[in-house]
């Protein structure tokens, strides 16, 4: 027997809807691209904290097929990093503390969400310019922090190679004012300077799309157009009881989930407020995808229709703190 989907990933005391309906409709091919994009691959990384990393590292490494990197990066602080890299420079990022005690004093941001939620707190947008994005965005009313780089270890304190200045200029918000907390990165990568993707065994090829969790669409979406995203449909969303608005976000899309008040998402809702809740991923053949995830998990998993048209969801909720939605 197939096992419940939202029943399965949240394990919540609330009823999943027996609601059917038709399909989402399939993706366009519109051309409503974000300007501050441009010619980038738009969606460009998920942060994933975790509570318990090598509980974490075994589940998307043992149990859903990822190829996460080795060994550690180290942006001091108290915080390490690995890398999950897929084949259109898409990539999740992989966190946790390796010293919660200086965490705590360096980066009490971090250390408070690590340890009361876990999971993902925010994601990366690539940019073209992070000085023309700045000025957009102060134009549009928001408040952005002065674009900047940072140190990172790349094999961590205990490697052999020094710390050096990232190659890439990041920018957040001030006030976080966008659900979901998008930020902002521009590279500046060398041509041929980015490593490239490894094979994934679940065929893994890019982030297709970033769900939020909202308590008021109407004003997500709003926030999210100031910030030049383009709206491309609004959809239902049955397999999760839940209303979406879809923004382009350049190869990726960013998917706005509003809970029916009986989806299990409202309770989740109710317990985090508005934040990052799931993310879906291309594979290159799903029947190869689902048969090995099935395998690893020791459990039959329901495919439904989707976003991205046949689909089905793992239950990582318990073991990441976010959805994972698997589709060709």
């Amino acid at each position: 027997m197939k096992t419940s989907l939202i029943a399965m990933l949240l394990v919540l005391p609330v009823p999943v809807l027996a609601q059917e309906g038709p399909p989402a409709a399939a993706p366009t091919n519109a051309s409503i691209r974000n300007p501050l994009i441009g010619g980038t691959i738009g969606l460009d990384h998920v942060l994933l904290w975790a509570r318990d990393n090598t509980a974490a590292e075994t589940y998307l490494r043992d149990k859903l097929g990822f190829v996460v990197s080795q060994p550690p990066g180290s942006y001091g602080a108290g915080i390490v990093n690995q890398l999950i890299r897929f084949e259109n420079r898409s990539y999740i990022e992989f966190l946790w503390l390796s010293d919660p005690e200086l965490a705590r004093r360096e980066a009490p941001q971090q250390y408070a969400f690590v340890t009361t939620h876990g999971g993902s707190d925010a994601f990366g947008i690539q940019i073209e310019d992070a000085d023309e994005t700045y000025a957009s965005l102060r134009a549009a009313g928001f408040n952005p922090m002065n674009p900047g780089a940072e140190a990172y270890d790349p094999d961590g304190p205990s490697g052999p190679r020094e710390p050096v200045v990232n190659q890439w200029r990041f920018m957040f918000l001030e006030d976080n004012s966008i659900p979901g907390v998008p930020f902002f990165v521009e590279y500046n990568f060398p041509p041929n300077g980015r490593r490239a993707a490894p094979e994934h065994p679940n065929g893994a090829t890019r982030i297709s799309s970033v769900w939020i969790l909202v308590s008021d669409l109407a004003a997500a979406r709003a926030a999210y157009r100031r910030a030049h995203f383009a709206e491309k449909e609004s959809v239902t969303l049955p397999h999760l009881g839940a209303e979406g608005i879809l923004l382009d976000a350049g190869e990726g899309e960013i998917l706005l989930l509003a809970p029916h008040s009986t989806s299990p998402l409202a309770m989740q809702l109710q317990r985090r407020g508005d934040h990052v809740v799931g993310m879906s991923i291309e594979v290159s053949n799903l029947g190869a995808a689902e048969q090995l995830i099935e395998e690893r998990l020791e459990q039959d998993l329901a495919r439904h229709q989707g976003r991205f048209g046949t689909s089905f969801l793992v239950p990582s909720l318990e073991p990441l703190g976010v959805l994972l939605e698997f589709h060709e």
